[in-house]
């Protein structure tokens, strides 16, 4: 399941019939690793957002393509930053 948040996850644990539930939330956020531009250009870590490619693509002016093509590129190919993954969990007994 993807774009579901935790008061997704308790109406629809209500729903099917869960009684006690308890939320759990875990965030992991560590060091990319080096990779080419292109790759991490086409990379969308979230579904409902656009990648880098696509908003190049989609810039009209050619200042602001070259702007948004070149800015990324240092620090993706020295692997700076941080990828952030987050997952809810839910812990439910049957009632």
């Amino acid at each position: 399941m993807t774009d579901v948040d935790e008061r997704g996850q308790h109406a629809f644990a209500g729903r099917t019939g869960f009684g006690e539930r308890q939320p759990e939330f875990r965030v992991d956020v560590t060091p990319p690793p080096p990779r080419r531009r292109e790759t991490s250009a086409r990379t969308a870590f979230n579904p409902t957002i656009s990648t880098i490619a696509s908003a190049v693509a989609g810039a009209h002016r050619r200042d602001r393509h070259q702007h948004l093509a070149a800015h990324p590129r240092p620090p993706v190919v020295a692997g700076r930053g941080a990828v952030p993954f987050a997952v809810p969990y839910l812990l439910a007994t049957q009632a």
